[in-house]
């Protein structure tokens, strides 16, 4: 792991870090980056040993100027980042969202980020590229320290303020000549002049927040002379107006030249200082409007979800950035059955096109073009394509109607291919692909996987739901880490003891694999995601997991277990999926739980669980549904995000708390109306709901716990 970085401890203004500590690596390489720069940072590796967690974190949160956070899947799974976002949200805290990698945000947090502004580190060839756009963001500027050669910086004068229209620079410039943006408010024009009055250039240096700079009439010293009523009252009113300026300029969500716009379907708000991300969400897009959008200058990234283009509107698009590549994205999207200036904007670095109704005919040519990633996902009316294969370096095809794959042979530059559920069935054109590392055929029909592609070295391989009896040679692949092997009918896996040392991804759920098979796993000392679900595990401990110390995820759903020992070693599980089994001990679970780094997801539902008392800690996700409970007793709190649970007898009187830090939903099966009045004042605002509104819930509210395959089983535990 990289070297921790020192944290800013001072009372000028510093920014919040929060991300998840997973991620730590990729974080503290950005974050050093910033802090160079000067940037005065915070982050959770700071706490003081023997503090109380909460209440400092709570306080430094409190006391930030602004807050980044990092986006990734493990940064929305995480009950801390959660909590952080609600606390910084609720104090109208200055907020940017940094995506560090494609991440599907689940609806609550989307809420939540879809008013903040965003940026998107992968869409920036290196760091130091990614930090400089982050620095130019008006509201960082209060927290970054400038070298001084005075003792005290004087404030700009009011007619050296300069504003570019068009661009997130706002600045005043003082007499050394160093360019600082002038701090704003989130309250109204006059806060915001106010605290511009107030508090200065906000550097090391400058004058305390408490204090008040005169404002030296013409750019001179002001020596301490004071000022006449006349420019006292012209400053103050250009400072009003322009601290306004930038109140409405901020609140647009264009400082980090970004632009989220979830509005009115009809129209588009001012897209004013928009320089390079554009996303649009629910539009109802005519012409004029994606002509507004071309006005955009330098635009280089576009996403549209759940939108719909009016009959020509899409080949009005024509993004200009400059020496850059262009990113487009489509989700859920009608009316692209004729959207060829997709292939005119030139090279794309990536090109999404995912659950839209787009044809053969519709599907832009992008032979002239420069493709680098390309995903045409759920699109089942597509059958061919036109694509320069040349700098390709990924491609999705999954849930098209794709059967020749021909055109891939030249694909020299390809690593990452996905055809999963598509109609191909000559896989032959891959043969010749020597950099291809990772390949998805799952849904195509096969009785062995007998392609001869031990030349590719490929790292990962999913065959999932491909009718294999056996795996032919793929035992001598041995560069793969991650094998998805799920909904086969494997019954001999032994293969799998050549590659085990490697494995961080392993998933056999529904294969009548013997439990006696498994031993190999006991070396599979690297394993991160393990899926297990269906193989009659009857008997069995989960023995092997003990030895896989860093594994995170563990899936063994309708296994027939009883006893889950095996676990007690794992602590660096996150996500625990027991369902449908007849587990009734949760001991081994509250031995690997950690308050400071909470469990994720735990799903138990359909056990015979009676006693929940040893689970004492936050779990972000839990779901405890068709089990026979009788009691909760415990001092602590039970803290969840989203917590689904059957009622029992008793459940108003237990010393169940929810109230504690929980800001999320207990949902609650089978309670009687006489009752409910009662369970709300014992509990934290529950909800009363049917089987089906839970599972409707797991499914928009907790990303991790999908029971795909599982719903009718789901649907069938009675209610109590």
């Amino acid at each position: 792991m990289m070297e921790k970085i020192s944290v800013y401890e001072g009372d000028n203004p510093f920014v919040f870090v929060s991300y998840a500590h997973k991620d730590s690596d990729a974080v503290y390489r950005i974050l050093r980056l910033l802090q160079g720069r000067g940037l005065r940072i915070w982050y959770d590796e700071g706490i003081t040993p023997g503090s109380e967690w909460p209440e400092y974190i709570a306080s430094h949160l409190d006391r930030a100027a602004a807050v980044i956070v990092f986006i990734t899947e493990n940064s929305v799974n995480s009950f801390n980042c959660r909590r952080e976002i609600t606390f910084a949200q609720a104090r109208n805290k200055f907020f940017i969202s940094v995506f560090l990698e494609k991440t599907e945000v689940p609806l609550g947090m989307e809420l939540q980020l879809s008013a903040q502004q965003s940026v998107f580190r992968y869409d920036y060839a290196t760091d130091e590229a990614f930090v400089d756009r982050m620095l130019r963001t008006p509201f960082l500027q209060p927290c970054i320290r400038h070298e001084r050669a005075q003792d005290r910086r004087e404030e700009p004068a009011a007619e050296q303020i300069l504003f570019k229209t068009g661009t997130e620079e706002f600045f005043g410039r003082d007499e050394g000549g160093a360019d600082t943006v002038l701090p704003a408010d989130t309250g109204a024009a006059a806060e915001a002049a106010d605290a511009f009055e107030s508090s200065g250039s906000m550097g090391d240096s400058g004058p305390a927040p408490q204090e008040k700079a005169d404002i030296p009439p013409t750019g001179k010293s002001g020596g301490g002379k004071k000022k006449k009523p006349a420019v006292i009252l012209i400053a103050a009113v250009l400072v009003l107006l322009l601290a306004a300026g930038v109140y409405g300029y901020i609140q647009l969500g264009t400082g980090s030249g970004s632009y989220v716009d979830s509005g009115e379907p009809d129209s588009l708000g001012s897209l004013r200082g928009v320089k390079s991300s554009l996303t649009l969400k629910n539009k109802h897009m005519t012409a004029d409007m994606v002509r507004q959008v071309n006005k955009v200058r330098d635009l280089n990234y576009i996403s549209f979800t759940d939108c719909e283009f009016e009959e020509g509107a899409l080949n009005e698009l024509h993004m200009s950035p400059k020496d850059t590549s262009v990113t487009m994205r489509f989700y859920n999207c009608s009316g692209m059955k004729d959207c060829d200036a997709l292939g005119k904007q030139g090279d794309i670095y990536d090109l999404d096109i995912v659950s839209c109704d787009i044809t053969d005919q519709g599907f832009p040519d992008l032979s002239d073009v420069k493709v680098k990633n390309l995903t045409v996902f759920n699109c089942p009316d597509l059958s061919k394509i036109s694509v320069n294969t040349e700098t390709l370096y990924a491609i999705d095809l999954s849930g098209t109607g794709i059967s020749d794959i021909s055109f891939l042979s030249g694909a020299e530059q390809l690593q990452s291919i996905s055809l999963a559920y598509t109609k191909v069935t000559d896989l032959s054109s891959l043969l010749s692909l020597e950099k291809i590392t990772s390949l998805n055929l799952s849904g195509i029909r096969m009785d062995s996987f007998d392609l001869n592609l031990q030349s590719l070295g490929l790292e990962t391989i999913c065959l999932h739901d491909c009718g294999l009896a056996s795996t032919g040679g793929l035992g001598d692949y041995t560069k793969l880490a991650e094998v998805d092997l799920g909904g086969n009918q494997l019954t001999d896996v032994g293969f799998l003891a050549d590659v085990t040392s490697n494995l961080t991804y392993l998933d056999l759920s529904g294969n009548p694999v013997p439990a006696d098979q498994l031993s190999f796993l006991k070396d599979a000392v690297n394993m991160k995601t393990l899926i297990l679900d269906q193989i009659d595990l009857t008997g069995h401990q989960l023995e092997y997991v003990q030895y896989m110390k860093d594994l995170e995820k563990l899936s063994a759903r309708d296994c027939g277990l009883t006893d889950i020992s095996g676990i007690a070693g794992c602590s660096s599980l996150d996500e625990i999926l027991l369902s449908f089994n007849m587990i009734q001990d949760l001991q081994p679970i509250a031995d690997i739980s950690d308050p400071d780094n909470p469990i994720s997801v735990l799903d138990l539902g359909a056990n015979d669980i009676r006693d929940i008392s040893v689970l004492q800690e936050t779990y972000f996700n839990l779901v405890l549904v068709g089990n026979p409970l009788e009691k909760y007793e415990s001092s602590k709190s039970f803290n969840t995000s989203v917590l689904l649970i059957d009622y029992f007898d008793g459940l108003e009187n237990s010393s169940m708390s929810t109230s504690g830090g929980n800001y999320g939903t207990v949902s609650i099966c089978g309670c009687p109306r006489n009752r409910q009045e009662a369970v709300s004042d014992s509990l934290y605002d529950p909800v009363f709901e049917s089987r089906e509104e839970q599972l409707t819930r797991i499914r928009q509210t907790m990303k991790n716990v999908s029971y795909d395959g599982f719903e009718d089983k789901f649907l069938a535990i009675p209610e109590p």
